[in-house]
């Protein structure tokens, strides 16, 4: 058994990475070598891909991204910007090989702490939080008719009310179309906005398996936009944007709605994935309102330091002051900052 770090420009690398990313019941968009790449053109980053091999065949890999931000601390996550990623592998002996060689790589690096987004936890010896967020995934029902079937009574009034006013999604290789109205929803939130080059090194390395989309108005205006991922047979609806007249249009059930229906029809998606939210926040009750049952979620920590860890808390009052203040910035400002600073969110 042998482990060793891969090199993602190496075609060999690559191939045999996402192969076990692909056939791993545990695999997503964010373990694949597609986010890895797009994270160092994207943001920057130095990544690195722990693979573990046996009898010259993958039996392990860890997905690492270093974070370094004067703001938010430095870190090795698993996996930055990602709703979730952390180890893939065949047991547990694997394991504990992938997390020394990832420990070596923080301290090497004179980082503060690793970070590991799953759903599954796995480190009972690392400082682990598992009440901040709840994921959310469900099937695809068989039809149109099934998939409004499905959604409990009051969020399919919703939904139906959304389909009479005239709105069309329509598929998209703009970004920019996608980022303004994604720049409006993050600036509500209080989140800065990704560089323009995220986007862009996502669609270029992700190719056929992202695809955005757009809501028109029946006067043929932009009201909401959406990024999705694929991975086998699951969409992953990812960034999600609107604009001031995207709720009253009911623009956000019209555009979940459709993605269910074509990731099925153009995509045989059996499955959609809807991420990660924050309990009890809005987006949280909008998901569990569309009957999708939330997940425990897992965010592990381990640190070199034997001092007590701080990581960011998202639901602390401290962050929630700085998001509403970003908020209250004006749009122009936060959008012309916000890629200065988003790199260190991680």
């Amino acid at each position: 058994m042998s482990v060793r770090l891969i090199d993602f420009d190496q075609d060999r690398d690559r191939q045999a990475w996402d192969h076990f990313v692909h056939d791993h019941p545990d695999g997503s968009p964010f373990h694949s070598s597609a986010w890895m790449r797009a994270l160092t053109v994207g943001f920057g980053h130095q990544v690195f891909g722990v693979m573990v091999e046996q009898d010259q065949q993958v039996v392990g890999l860890f997905p690492l991204s270093m974070i370094r931000s004067r703001l938010f601390g430095n870190r090795l996550i698993s996996n930055a910007f990602a709703v979730q990623a952390g180890d893939l592998a065949q047991d547990a002996q694997i394991r504990r090989i992938m997390d020394d060689a990832a420990k070596n790589l923080c301290t090497k690096h004179r980082l503060s702490w690793i970070e590991v987004r799953a759903h599954k936890h796995h480190r009972r010896d690392w400082m682990t939080r598992s009440d901040d967020y709840s994921v959310f995934e469900a099937p695809i029902a068989a039809d149109r008719d099934a998939v409004l079937k499905a959604i409990p009574r009051k969020q399919r009034a919703e939904v139906r009310r959304s389909l009479t006013y005239g709105l069309q999604m329509r598929i998209t290789q703009d970004v920019e179309a996608f980022r303004k109205l994604y720049a409006r929803s993050l600036h509500r939130l209080g989140t800065p906005l990704f560089p323009r080059k995220w986007f862009e090194a996502l669609q270029h390395f992700f190719g056929p398996l992202l695809e955005m989309a757009v809501v028109m108005d029946a006067e043929e205006r932009v009201v909401a936009s959406l990024l999705s991922l694929y991975h086998g047979q699951t969409v992953y609806p990812y960034y999600v944007g609107g604009n001031d007249r995207t709720r009253a249009l009911r623009a956000h059930d019209f555009l979940y709605f459709n993605q269910m229906n074509h990731a099925r029809d153009h995509h045989s998606c059996t499955r959609f994935s809807f991420g990660r939210s924050k309990i009890g926040t809005g987006a949280w009750h909008f998901k569990k309102n569309w009957g999708f049952q939330p997940q425990q979620f897992h965010v592990e920590y381990w640190s070199p330091s034997e001092e007590k860890l701080e990581v960011l808390n998202p639901l602390s009052p401290k962050y929630r002051m700085k998001a509403h203040l970003w908020s209250k910035m004006p749009a122009i400002i936060a959008d012309n900052l916000g890629p200065l600073i988003s790199p260190g969110l991680g």
